[in-house]
């Protein structure tokens, strides 16, 4: 696609994988990255047509806005969003751009020291057909002096059939380097018809990479791997009703620390996927409260510059990656929200697509095993329809042989399909070296029901609530496996007593990291226990859906439902009704849950709802104020 044209001495190119060689030990420099589109309120952005400087790229199946840009107004419709579709592997790839139509140059002050390699992937693209050609330029100057590094000319693709990304360029920057202009140009031909405002250039993800003393930087990785619908009683200690699937978890777990008495603050992908990003419970946040249903808030939240855990490794010299199965981390979705990842790589292919996702992770961490990188991988398994391939299936049933358990041997085929990826991911570590500075995150966002006493049907949502997720707010679908593992850094083998939850994780990770944690998060860390072994105090475990919440502490649980709700499990018949109502259980001797008794507690039940009353009011307060509070 790039056929070269000028080259000059200066002119070098460095593969991104090259850069840092040495292995990434604790004496070897470390690679970080400062995002050019970061400084946009600083750079200049010159457009020479008229028409072309009125002119935007729409939205639609390969534009989005990039709703984290803290460019000013009148730049912002330049920093977009691009996404990329890969047609054999049904997968997407959404990456930050700088989109200029021709005839354009934006010019950015880059850093003096060391030195710096810039670093971007070029690609032009046409409003209405292909075809068409630009010239694209590098230049480097400082007070005295201008010369081109890089240039190029490209042929331009059709709007919306965006197949692949282009690979990086990467070019040396001189010593004397100040500034770096990105020019954009069209060949000058007399006979072309060709409007400065048809062909537009796109400077992918541009961003100079420099090596660093690897005390300058964060010392560890992440890779924080989310299994999908994962209960907590499946892997690991906590799974007591069947002989074990789960090798690589059950390992991980030994060489960590695990918590049983995990939970997800939501019981959706939606509210957890983002909770676990946020370190604040929904509400605390403006964040998918139950307002969000009438119309679209996302303008609001957004306003608000969430503390997104990728948006600050962003700024500390991280490359951030997710590779999904999650269309909700894309922002053309209604209600979906973009967490600000640098990369994310997103396949629709169900459980085939666990292949698809690991192997790009690992490539991924092959790639940058130099910089420092959060990796988050989102295996869908063992999330419905449950469809293991044979040998998991056939280990399932051989686990679950004589057993008198609620699993379906398919769910728990899942399970197992889920865990051989887990083994794949956290093997890949030892191979690249990685392991002696990663940190390994294994959660879920949420579980799954399996126990007929708490079925039900919404007639809403046109659903049972057995062998599915996102009715009901039983432990079945909130318990879910929180673990840490650092071997050498972390308590090894510690087995958690105390709650911990999603909004704890980003609190932890910053903290491990050295990074500050932002006062609206409304988690807390939980480095005492990871690095000491100490037992932290109790606090409550909240958590939310569309239509309920749930409250739990001291060995109880309250769960209060809304006036809309419609759902009446089987083991609440006699207290389900129209309008507000409430069941509540006796979690310490009673953990599955099967016995509500709330009419014989009714002092538990006013004081739970009241500490619900008054939750809600502290989340409120801390978003702000300023949205309605069902």
């Amino acid at each position: 696609m790039i056929k070269m044209m000028v080259l000059l001495l200066a002119f070098v190119v460095l593969p991104t994988a090259t850069i840092g060689s040495e292995n990434d030990k604790e004496d070897s420099p470390v690679v970080k990255v400062t995002y050019l589109l970061d400084s946009l309120s600083e750079a200049t952005i010159v457009i020479d047509d008229k028409k072309a400087a009125r002119s935007e790229i729409s939205n639609g199946r390969c534009f989005e806005p990039f709703h984290h840009s803290s460019a000013p107004a009148r730049l912002q419709k330049y920093h977009r969003r691009a996404i990329f579709h890969y047609k054999k592997e049904i997968l997407r790839d959404m990456r930050e751009v700088l989109a200029l139509p021709a005839s354009s140059r934006a010019t950015f002050t880059v850093a003096k020291e060391g030195s710096p390699v810039l670093v971007f992937a070029p690609y032009a693209v046409m409003r209405k057909r292909k075809g068409g050609r630009l010239i694209a330029t590098i230049t480097c100057s400082d007070e005295s002096r201008e010369q081109i590094l890089w240039q190029a000319e490209l042929t331009a693709t059709r709007h919306g059939r965006m197949i692949r990304w282009p690979d990086d360029v990467s070019v040396a920057l001189p010593r004397w380097c100040h500034k770096v202009a990105l020019d954009a140009r069209l060949p000058e031909d007399p006979n072309a018809r060709t409007s400065p405002s048809e062909v537009w250039m796109l400077w992918g993800v541009p961003r100079v990479e420099q090596r660093v003393p690897a005390a300058t930087m964060p010392p560890y990785n992440v890779l924080f791997i989310v299994v999908d619908a994962l209960r907590s009683d499946v892997v690991g200690v906590h799974r007591t009703q069947f002989d074990s699937v789960s090798p690589a978890i059950d390992e991980l777990e030994n060489k960590g620390v695990t918590f049983p008495k995990g939970f997800s603050n939501g019981n959706t992908t939606l509210l957890s996927m983002n909770t676990m990003l946020l370190g604040g419970h929904p509400r605390a946040l403006g964040f998918l409260t139950l307002w969000w249903a009438g119309k679209d808030r996302r303008p609001l939240f957004y306003q608000r510059k969430p503390p997104y855990l990728l948006l600050q490794l962003h700024k500390a010299g991280y490359v951030t990656y997710g590779a999904t199965h999650n269309h909700l981390y894309f922002p053309g979705y209604r209600f979906a929200v973009d967490p600000g990842f640098d990369i994310l790589q997103d396949s629709g292919k169900d459980t085939e697509d666990h292949p698809i996702l690991t192997r790009r992770a690992i490539d991924f961490m092959r790639r940058h095993r130099n910089h420092r990188f959060l990796a988050q991988v989102n295996l869908i398994g063992p999330h419905q329809p449950y469809t293991p391939p044979r040998e998991c299936l056939e280990k399932a049933r051989e686990a679950l042989k004589g057993k008198r358990t609620i699993f379906d041997e398919r769910y728990v085929g899942e399970a197992c399909w889920a865990d051989v990826h887990v083994g794949k991911l956290v093997a890949s570590l030892d191979e690249l070296e990685l392991a002696h500075n990663t940190l390994v995150v294994l959660t879920a966002d949420h579980g799954e029901v399996m126990d007929k006493a708490h079925d039900c049907f919404s007639a809403k949502e046109g659903s049972r609530c057995r062998y599915l997720h996102g009715l009901t707010l039983y432990d079945e679908e909130i318990n879910v496996p929180i673990i840490f593992s650092l071997p050498g850094v972390l308590k090894e083998g510690l087995v958690g007593t105390f709650a911990a939850q999603h909004v704890d994780i980003v609190p932890t990770i910053l903290d491990l990291l050295g990074l500050a944690i932002d006062q609206r998060m409304t988690g807390r860390s939980l480095t005492p226990a990871l690095l000491a072994g100490k037992v932290m105090a109790e606090v409550p475990v909240y958590a939310e859906r569309w239509l309920a919440r749930a409250y739990r502490l001291g060995g109880y649980k309250l769960i209060e439902h809304t006036r809309k709700d419609d759902i009446c499990p089987n083991v609440a018949k006699k207290v389900c009704k129209q309008g507000h109502w409430t069941e509540l259980y006796d979690v310490e001797n009673d953990p599955h849950e099967r016995h509500e008794i709330s009419g014989k507690h009714p002092d538990i039940v006013r004081d739970y709802r009241n500490r619900i009353k008054l939750l809600k009011l502290q989340f409120h307060k801390l978003a702000g104020s300023m949205d309605p509070n069902p």
